[in-house]
Protein backbone atom coordinates (compact mmCIF):
# COMPACT_ATOMS: atom_id res chain seq x y z
CA UNK A 1 0.00 0.00 0.00
CA UNK A 2 1.37 3.50 -0.68
CA UNK A 3 2.27 6.20 1.51
CA UNK A 4 0.30 8.63 1.09
CA UNK A 5 1.58 12.10 -0.31
CA UNK A 6 3.30 14.80 2.01
CA UNK A 7 0.84 17.91 2.06
CA UNK A 8 4.19 20.05 0.92
CA UNK A 9 4.13 18.39 -2.45
CA UNK A 10 2.85 20.82 -5.53
CA UNK A 11 -0.09 19.22 -7.25
CA UNK A 12 1.93 17.99 -10.20
CA UNK A 13 4.34 16.50 -7.79
CA UNK A 14 1.67 14.57 -6.07
CA UNK A 15 0.12 13.49 -9.33
CA UNK A 16 3.44 11.49 -10.73
CA UNK A 17 4.51 10.45 -7.66
CA UNK A 18 2.95 6.74 -7.40
CA UNK A 19 5.04 6.37 -11.07
CA UNK A 20 7.83 7.69 -9.84
CA UNK A 21 7.88 5.26 -6.73
CA UNK A 22 6.53 2.64 -9.13
CA UNK A 23 10.44 3.24 -10.88
CA UNK A 24 12.13 3.34 -7.78
CA UNK A 25 10.80 -0.12 -6.62
CA UNK A 26 11.63 -1.35 -10.71
CA UNK A 27 14.95 0.41 -9.77
CA UNK A 28 15.84 -1.46 -6.68
CA UNK A 29 14.59 -5.32 -7.47
CA UNK A 30 16.80 -4.80 -10.43
CA UNK A 31 19.90 -3.80 -8.50
CA UNK A 32 19.06 -6.54 -6.32
CA UNK A 33 19.43 -9.30 -8.63
CA UNK A 34 21.90 -7.89 -10.06
CA UNK A 35 24.36 -7.27 -7.37
CA UNK A 36 23.25 -10.49 -6.61
CA UNK A 37 25.26 -12.18 -9.42
CA UNK A 38 27.77 -9.49 -9.06
CA UNK A 39 29.08 -11.17 -5.57
CA UNK A 40 28.62 -14.43 -6.76
CA UNK A 41 31.51 -13.79 -9.09
CA UNK A 42 33.56 -11.99 -6.46
CA UNK A 43 35.14 -15.04 -5.17
CA UNK A 44 36.37 -16.37 -8.62
CA UNK A 45 37.49 -13.31 -9.38
CA UNK A 46 39.96 -12.29 -6.30
CA UNK A 47 40.86 -16.30 -6.35
CA UNK A 48 41.92 -15.41 -10.12
CA UNK A 49 43.94 -12.27 -8.87
CA UNK A 50 45.67 -14.43 -5.88
CA UNK A 51 46.91 -16.97 -8.11
CA UNK A 52 48.60 -14.19 -10.22
CA UNK A 53 49.87 -12.31 -7.45
CA UNK A 54 53.54 -11.49 -7.28
CA UNK A 55 53.90 -11.33 -3.67
CA UNK A 56 52.66 -12.87 -0.51
CA UNK A 57 51.07 -9.48 1.03
CA UNK A 58 49.13 -9.27 -2.64
CA UNK A 59 48.10 -13.03 -2.27
CA UNK A 60 47.01 -11.52 1.59
CA UNK A 61 45.16 -8.62 0.36
CA UNK A 62 42.68 -10.48 -2.00
CA UNK A 63 42.17 -13.64 0.71
CA UNK A 64 41.46 -10.82 3.36
CA UNK A 65 39.11 -9.02 0.97
CA UNK A 66 37.00 -12.35 0.26
CA UNK A 67 36.41 -12.22 4.07
CA UNK A 68 35.88 -8.44 4.46
CA UNK A 69 33.08 -8.77 1.35
CA UNK A 70 31.44 -12.00 3.36
CA UNK A 71 31.33 -10.52 6.42
CA UNK A 72 29.69 -6.77 4.96
CA UNK A 73 28.25 -7.41 1.80
CA UNK A 74 24.53 -7.08 3.27
CA UNK A 75 25.34 -3.42 4.94
CA UNK A 76 27.09 -2.50 1.81
CA UNK A 77 23.55 -3.74 -0.37
CA UNK A 78 21.82 -2.08 2.06
CA UNK A 79 23.63 1.76 2.05
CA UNK A 80 23.55 1.31 -1.82
CA UNK A 81 19.78 0.85 -2.36
CA UNK A 82 19.65 3.85 0.57
CA UNK A 83 21.37 5.79 -2.20
CA UNK A 84 19.52 5.09 -4.65
CA UNK A 85 15.99 5.50 -2.87
CA UNK A 86 17.27 9.07 -1.65
CA UNK A 87 17.76 10.15 -5.07
CA UNK A 88 14.31 8.94 -6.18
CA UNK A 89 12.96 10.76 -3.00
CA UNK A 90 15.23 13.99 -3.94
CA UNK A 91 13.69 14.16 -7.06
CA UNK A 92 10.16 13.61 -6.12
CA UNK A 93 10.06 16.77 -4.06
CA UNK A 94 11.52 18.75 -7.06
CA UNK A 95 14.96 18.85 -5.02
CA UNK A 96 18.41 18.65 -6.94
CA UNK A 97 19.88 14.79 -6.00
CA UNK A 98 22.94 15.45 -3.72
CA UNK A 99 25.95 14.41 -4.27
CA UNK A 100 27.91 13.88 -1.09
CA UNK A 101 30.96 13.03 -2.63
CA UNK A 102 31.12 14.71 -5.98
CA UNK A 103 32.19 12.46 -8.93
CA UNK A 104 32.75 14.86 -12.56
CA UNK A 105 34.84 17.01 -12.53
CA UNK A 106 31.92 19.43 -13.21
CA UNK A 107 30.87 18.88 -9.81
CA UNK A 108 34.10 19.27 -7.79
CA UNK A 109 34.86 22.76 -9.82
CA UNK A 110 32.71 24.55 -7.16
CA UNK A 111 34.33 22.85 -4.01
CA UNK A 112 37.91 23.57 -5.76
CA UNK A 113 37.57 27.48 -6.65
CA UNK A 114 37.87 28.05 -2.75
CA UNK A 115 41.72 26.75 -3.49
CA UNK A 116 43.87 24.14 -4.45
CA UNK A 117 42.83 20.49 -4.30
CA UNK A 118 45.73 17.94 -4.03
CA UNK A 119 44.76 14.86 -5.52
CA UNK A 120 46.46 11.49 -4.48
CA UNK A 121 47.09 9.04 -7.12
CA UNK A 122 44.92 6.21 -5.98
CA UNK A 123 42.05 8.56 -5.47
CA UNK A 124 42.61 9.71 -9.05
CA UNK A 125 42.45 6.19 -10.53
CA UNK A 126 39.17 5.10 -8.47
CA UNK A 127 37.56 8.65 -9.69
CA UNK A 128 38.24 7.73 -13.31
CA UNK A 129 37.66 4.76 -13.10
CA UNK A 130 33.97 5.76 -11.72
CA UNK A 131 33.78 8.46 -14.51
CA UNK A 132 34.50 5.84 -17.01
CA UNK A 133 31.89 3.78 -16.23
CA UNK A 134 29.26 6.90 -16.35
CA UNK A 135 30.79 7.54 -20.02
CA UNK A 136 30.00 4.35 -21.06
CA UNK A 137 26.78 4.03 -19.76
CA UNK A 138 25.37 7.36 -21.10
CA UNK A 139 26.98 6.18 -24.73
CA UNK A 140 25.43 2.81 -24.41
CA UNK A 141 22.00 4.01 -23.47
CA UNK A 142 22.16 7.47 -25.16
CA UNK A 143 18.41 6.92 -26.85
CA UNK A 144 16.41 5.80 -23.51
CA UNK A 145 18.25 8.17 -21.19
CA UNK A 146 16.91 11.19 -24.02
CA UNK A 147 13.52 9.95 -23.63
CA UNK A 148 13.63 9.57 -19.94
CA UNK A 149 15.15 13.11 -19.46
CA UNK A 150 12.46 14.47 -21.62
CA UNK A 151 10.11 12.87 -19.76
CA UNK A 152 11.03 13.27 -16.16
CA UNK A 153 11.71 17.29 -17.12
CA UNK A 154 7.91 17.54 -18.26
CA UNK A 155 7.79 15.67 -14.38
CA UNK A 156 9.67 18.86 -12.84
CA UNK A 157 7.52 21.50 -14.84
CA UNK A 158 9.17 21.57 -18.34
CA UNK A 159 12.51 22.46 -16.90
CA UNK A 160 15.86 21.23 -18.61
CA UNK A 161 17.25 17.79 -16.67
CA UNK A 162 20.99 17.29 -16.02
CA UNK A 163 22.05 14.12 -16.36
CA UNK A 164 22.88 14.57 -12.50
CA UNK A 165 19.48 14.68 -11.71
CA UNK A 166 17.84 11.90 -13.26
CA UNK A 167 16.97 9.20 -10.00
CA UNK A 168 18.86 5.75 -11.11
CA UNK A 169 20.73 7.74 -14.07
CA UNK A 170 24.40 6.03 -14.76
CA UNK A 171 26.20 8.88 -12.36
CA UNK A 172 23.19 8.66 -9.32
CA UNK A 173 24.13 5.08 -9.67
CA UNK A 174 27.59 4.86 -9.72
CA UNK A 175 27.88 7.64 -6.77
CA UNK A 176 26.01 4.94 -4.83
CA UNK A 177 27.90 2.42 -5.42
CA UNK A 178 30.97 4.77 -4.36
CA UNK A 179 29.32 5.57 -1.06
CA UNK A 180 28.40 2.27 -0.35
CA UNK A 181 31.74 0.52 -1.45
CA UNK A 182 33.15 2.46 0.90
CA UNK A 183 31.86 0.13 3.28
CA UNK A 184 34.03 -2.30 2.85
CA UNK A 185 36.97 0.22 3.59
CA UNK A 186 39.28 -1.70 0.51
CA UNK A 187 42.60 -0.34 -0.66
CA UNK A 188 42.57 1.06 -4.33
CA UNK A 189 43.78 -1.90 -5.92
CA UNK A 190 40.90 -4.40 -4.72
CA UNK A 191 38.17 -1.08 -5.02
CA UNK A 192 39.20 -1.40 -8.57
CA UNK A 193 38.32 -4.69 -9.25
CA UNK A 194 35.04 -4.14 -7.05
CA UNK A 195 34.23 -1.41 -9.53
CA UNK A 196 34.84 -3.23 -12.71
CA UNK A 197 33.09 -6.42 -11.69
CA UNK A 198 30.02 -3.43 -11.16
CA UNK A 199 30.60 -2.34 -14.45
CA UNK A 200 30.07 -5.42 -15.68
CA UNK A 201 27.04 -6.99 -14.27
CA UNK A 202 25.33 -4.24 -12.87
CA UNK A 203 26.22 -1.17 -14.88
CA UNK A 204 26.14 -2.85 -18.61
CA UNK A 205 22.79 -4.54 -17.92
CA UNK A 206 20.75 -1.23 -17.27
CA UNK A 207 19.03 -1.19 -20.86
CA UNK A 208 15.85 -3.05 -19.47
CA UNK A 209 15.70 -0.79 -16.63
CA UNK A 210 15.26 2.12 -18.42
CA UNK A 211 12.97 0.89 -21.04
CA UNK A 212 10.86 -0.17 -18.26
CA UNK A 213 10.93 3.67 -16.63
CA UNK A 214 10.31 4.84 -19.97
CA UNK A 215 7.04 2.88 -20.25
CA UNK A 216 6.09 3.35 -17.04
CA UNK A 217 6.06 7.07 -17.94
CA UNK A 218 4.19 6.58 -20.78
CA UNK A 219 1.48 4.66 -18.95
CA UNK A 220 1.52 7.60 -16.85
CA UNK A 221 0.73 10.06 -19.76
CA UNK A 222 3.78 11.30 -20.13
CA UNK A 223 5.18 12.04 -23.75
CA UNK A 224 3.14 9.22 -25.27
CA UNK A 225 4.38 10.14 -29.00
CA UNK A 226 7.90 10.91 -27.84
CA UNK A 227 10.02 9.14 -30.67
CA UNK A 228 13.22 7.96 -29.92
CA UNK A 229 14.96 10.38 -32.67
CA UNK A 230 17.45 11.82 -29.93
CA UNK A 231 20.56 13.77 -31.74
CA UNK A 232 23.07 11.93 -32.76
CA UNK A 233 25.49 10.64 -29.26
CA UNK A 234 28.60 12.67 -29.46
CA UNK A 235 30.12 9.68 -27.73
CA UNK A 236 29.47 7.06 -30.68
CA UNK A 237 32.08 6.09 -32.73
CA UNK A 238 30.04 7.20 -35.59
CA UNK A 239 30.17 10.96 -34.48
CA UNK A 240 33.96 10.61 -33.37
CA UNK A 241 35.29 9.76 -36.92
CA UNK A 242 33.51 6.26 -38.79
CA UNK A 243 35.76 3.07 -38.94
CA UNK A 244 38.67 4.04 -37.46
CA UNK A 245 36.87 4.58 -34.07
CA UNK A 246 34.34 1.85 -34.53
CA UNK A 247 37.38 -0.85 -34.45
CA UNK A 248 38.56 1.37 -30.90
CA UNK A 249 35.00 0.54 -29.39
CA UNK A 250 34.97 -2.74 -30.45
CA UNK A 251 38.64 -4.10 -29.47
CA UNK A 252 37.76 -3.58 -25.69
CA UNK A 253 39.46 -6.31 -23.24
CA UNK A 254 39.61 -10.15 -23.58
CA UNK A 255 35.67 -11.38 -22.78
CA UNK A 256 35.59 -13.92 -19.85
CA UNK A 257 34.34 -17.59 -20.38
CA UNK A 258 36.53 -17.82 -23.70
CA UNK A 259 38.50 -20.81 -24.06
CA UNK A 260 42.28 -19.03 -22.16
CA UNK A 261 40.57 -16.19 -20.34
CA UNK A 262 39.32 -16.37 -16.77
CA UNK A 263 37.29 -13.17 -15.22
CA UNK A 264 39.72 -12.35 -13.56
CA UNK A 265 42.09 -11.80 -16.71
CA UNK A 266 39.05 -10.04 -18.25
CA UNK A 267 38.65 -7.47 -15.33
CA UNK A 268 42.86 -7.23 -14.88
CA UNK A 269 43.03 -5.74 -18.67
CA UNK A 270 40.08 -3.78 -18.15
CA UNK A 271 41.56 -1.94 -15.01
CA UNK A 272 44.91 -1.72 -16.93
CA UNK A 273 43.53 -1.18 -20.20
CA UNK A 274 41.66 2.09 -18.54
CA UNK A 275 44.57 3.46 -16.67
CA UNK A 276 46.45 3.28 -19.59
CA UNK A 277 44.32 5.29 -21.40
CA UNK A 278 43.90 8.09 -19.13
CA UNK A 279 47.68 8.20 -18.19
CA UNK A 280 48.06 8.89 -22.00
CA UNK A 281 45.48 12.11 -21.77
CA UNK A 282 47.21 13.23 -18.48
CA UNK A 283 50.18 15.85 -19.40
CA UNK A 284 51.87 14.32 -15.75
CA UNK A 285 52.63 11.42 -17.71
CA UNK A 286 53.23 13.04 -21.43
CA UNK A 287 56.94 12.09 -21.52
CA UNK A 288 56.49 8.83 -19.68
CA UNK A 289 57.28 5.60 -21.75
CA UNK A 290 55.30 3.60 -20.46
CA UNK A 291 52.24 5.82 -22.00
CA UNK A 292 53.86 7.48 -24.36
CA UNK A 293 55.91 5.16 -26.59
CA UNK A 294 57.45 7.69 -28.64
CA UNK A 295 59.70 8.80 -25.74
CA UNK A 296 63.07 7.37 -25.44
CA UNK A 297 63.84 4.78 -22.76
Amino acid sequence: MEKPAPQHLTGRQQLYLPVLQACRDAALVSFTENLKDLFEHVEPALLDFIDKAETNQSQFQFIDAINVIKTRRQTVEQRFNEEISRGFSEFSKGQAISYPVPLLESQRKKSEDDGLELVEENDLNRRLALQDMVEKANSNYFQMLFGLRQRLSMVRGGHKLEQHDVPAGPLHTASALQIAADEFGFDTNVLLIIYALFDKYVMRRMQPLYEDFNERLVEAGIFPNLKFEAPTNPQSPEAQGGAEAAAAEEEGPPEAGSPDVSLGEELFHSIRDLLSVRRRQDPRYAQHPDYNPAVAR
